[in-house]
């Protein structure tokens, strides 16, 4: 017994069936895909920024020019200091370093603004590492971010070995 909605329901089917191999039938097979980018700029068109490697790049422009400030601002306490420095005999007692960070209590602030510095190089060198994977990107931001946070990085690692291997 056949019914005029079950013929419809057979039809329904029989063109789903014949939609779906169409639509398997217009996919590209693993060998005709191409290489990753041209099937990237076929799939979206041209290529973005990275978000993370901007921000990579943002947070090494930042903590380079906290850095250089930082050192330019402490260069006038540490010439009065050095004044002061027998290079005969090169050591200074505790009472004196105390009493010229008593002098200079800026110094302790641009202490506390270089490990910031660092902390940020370090931030930023995870986060261009991160966006030189991200598929779909571009890679100019995440390389020179991961570039300029790795070397102040690279930089505290060596004098941490050298100091380790000093004492």
């Amino acid at each position: 017994m056949s019914s005029p909605y079950h013929e419809q329901d057979e039809n329904r089917n029989d063109d789903s069936s014949a939609q779906d191999a169409d639509k398997q039938a217009e996919q590209p097979t693993a060998t005709d895909r191409g290489t990753p980018s041209d099937r990237q700029q076929e799939e979206t068109g041209p290529l973005k920024h990275s978000g993370a490697g901007i921000a990579s790049f943002v947070i090494a422009v930042i903590a380079w020019s906290a850095a250089i400030i930082t050192m330019i601002s402490a260069l006038p306490p540490l010439i009065e200091f050095s004044k002061g420095f027998d290079p005969v005999n090169p050591t200074f007692t505790e009472e004196e370093v105390i009493e010229w960070l008593d002098e200079n209590p800026s110094i302790l602030a641009l202490f506390a603004v270089m490990m910031l510095t660092g902390g940020l190089s370090f931030l930023g060198l995870v986060l261009g590492i991160i966006s030189l994977f991200s598929y779909r990107r571009k890679k100019l931001f995440p390389i020179l971010g991961t570039v300029f946070n790795g070397l102040p990085v690279l930089g505290f690692l060596v004098m941490f070995l050298a100091g380790m291997t000093v004492s």
